[in-house]
Order: C-alpha cells, then structure tokens, then sequence
C-alpha cells in the first residue's frame, strides 16, 4: 500500500510538474501572442501611414503633371504667336521694301524730270 502511495505521489509530482511545465510553456507562448499583435499594430499603423502619404503623393503628381500639361499648351501657344508674329513682320518688311523700291524708282523719274526741265531752261537761256 505504501508502494501505492509513493507511486501516486511521486505521478502526483511528475504530472504537477508538467502542468508547471505547460504553464510556463502556455504564459511563454502568450507573450509572444502578444508581442507579436503589437508588433502586428506598429506594422498596421506604418502601413496606413504610407497608404496615406503614396495617395498625397499620386495627388500631387497628378497636380504637376496637370500644371506641366497647361504649360506644354501655353509654351506652343506662345511659340506659334511667335511664328505668326515673325512671319508677319517678315512680309511687312518685304512691303517696306517694295514699296522703298517703288519710291526710287520715283526719285529716278523725279531726278530724269528734273535733268529735263534744267537742259530745257539752259537751252532756252542760250536762245535768249
């Protein structure tokens, strides 16, 4: 009978121990349940915070490609005023020109008048 009662005692022990065991075992494993979900949260709160700066940061691309669009438009415009204005200025010049060339072709006439009507006056004071 006292066999019976060391037997049970010491099984009495070894399962106590286990279950210290498996306590400790079961307290290590919520630790790191626990560390574990708040390294989880960290990662989360990191995540949406990153979620949220790439969104600021398509918008403002979106922006500046918007502005640089607008830009592109007003640099062509600007560049084919340019065009029209140099092209207008060209064909005034060559009307200026023209019309410069018109005038001498006058002065010439004017100067061939004006020779004719000087030999005419020189001829009729040799007559007189």
């Amino acid at each position: 009978n006292q066999d019976l009662t060391r037997e049970v005692k010491h099984n009495q022990r070894e399962n106590d121990d286990k279950v210290l065991d498996l306590e400790t075992e079961r307290d290590d494993l919520q630790r790191t349940l626990m560390e574990a979900s708040e390294h989880c949260d960290i990662f989360k709160t990191k995540a949406e915070n990153l979620s949220n700066r790439f969104g600021s940061l398509a918008v403002s691309l979106s922006l500046m490609m918007e502005e640089q669009s607008a830009l592109v438009k007003a640099v062509q415009q600007s560049e084919e005023e340019e065009c029209f204005k140099r092209k207008f200025r060209i064909q005034r010049a060559k009307e200026l020109l023209e019309a410069e060339e018109l005038d001498s072709m006058n002065d010439s006439g004017d100067s061939e008048v004006t020779s004719a009507f000087s030999k005419q006056s020189k001829e009729m004071e040799a007559i007189a």
